[in-house]
């Protein structure tokens, strides 16, 4: 079985832990900060070695991978010293916070032959998966992405929601975005905390999206309409199909949560399994994007 160690053990980190542990053998966690993170991996995990040593990890042969859920502005260093060490990487997004150190750490990973994994989640919903089974045969022509949140105002909007709209209209469309024009940004809590971008591929299809991160509600919504005409939303995870003025349920019914079904994704690409869809080169490919911002 894949030995992994997981670097950070923020909020998101926990929630790594907690679906890493399902599927493969969790041997370290890395952490630095809070003694009450600490003592929640104690009182939860007590077989995990809790090290503040990240270079006890890379020594450690035993060890296959390393999951970085840290913050974005240290994701390159760590990711670059992982590979070099030759350990498989899952890092979450974005993949760093330079377009060209993304590129260079995609590189190093196929020089060494290693597995580099972006963690964009959304694309491991099964309402996701669903979705893009029912473009294949019926292409978008437009989407519409809106996300209401509060909260999040450490990271700029652009790392900490942007990102995820620009890995999903890449998904759904095939094809990257090679233009992204802001067309509204405005700071409330932070420099930009209200965000609307327009973006486009070299065929010229357009992704619109616009979001809040100061909203009093919570809600993410993708709205694509097809060259059919046929309308889908999908909303909080799931999957809607407008149907002679009515909406249906297009939602798989699934055990399993999307980030659970993402790490296990990473599991079986490490293990000999089909490349997922969320490689180091995607995730490179998003950052692109972000640098036009």
């Amino acid at each position: 079985m894949t030995t992994i160690a997981v670097v950070g053990i923020g909020q998101w980190g926990k929630n790594l832990i907690r679906c890493f542990d399902e599927c493969t053998t969790i041997k370290y966690c890395c952490h630095t900060g809070s003694s009450q993170n600490a003592d929640w991996m104690s009182e939860r995990f007590p077989e995990i070695t809790l090290t503040e040593s990240y270079e006890r990890i890379l020594r450690d042969e035993t060890v296959d991978a390393v999951v970085v859920a840290t913050p974005v502005s240290t994701h390159a260093t760590l990711v670059r010293r992982a590979l070099q060490a030759n350990k498989h990487v899952f890092v979450e997004k974005p993949l760093t916070n330079s377009a060209a150190e993304a590129r260079s750490l995609v590189e190093l990973a196929a020089n060494r032959d290693l597995s580099l994994f972006t963690g964009y989640v959304f694309l491991y919903a099964p309402a996701m998966q669903r979705f893009f089974e029912e473009l294949q045969t019926d292409p978008p022509t437009h989407i519409r992405a809106t996300w209401q949140k509060f909260g999040s105002f450490a990271a700029p909007i652009e790392y900490s929601l942007a990102c995820h709209d620009i890995a999903i209209g890449a998904f759904l469309y095939g094809e990257t975005f090679t233009e992204a024009t802001v067309t509204e940004r405005v700071g409330i809590i932070s420099d930009a905390d209200i965000l609307g971008v327009k973006y486009e591929t070299e065929s010229k299809d357009q992704l619109t999206a616009s979001y809040d991160r100061t909203a009093r509600s919570k809600q993410k919504s993708v709205i694509v309409v097809t060259e059919s005409g046929k309308r889908y939303e999908f909303v909080n995870d799931r999957l809607y199909e407008l149907h002679q003025e009515t909406y249906r349920d297009l939602t798989p019914e699934s055990v399993r949560e999307p980030l659970s079904a993402e790490c296990h994704a990473f599991v079986k690409w490490i293990e000999g399994g089909p490349t997922p869809p969320t490689s180091g080169a995607f995730g490179a490919d998003v950052n692109d994007v972000l640098e036009l911002l």
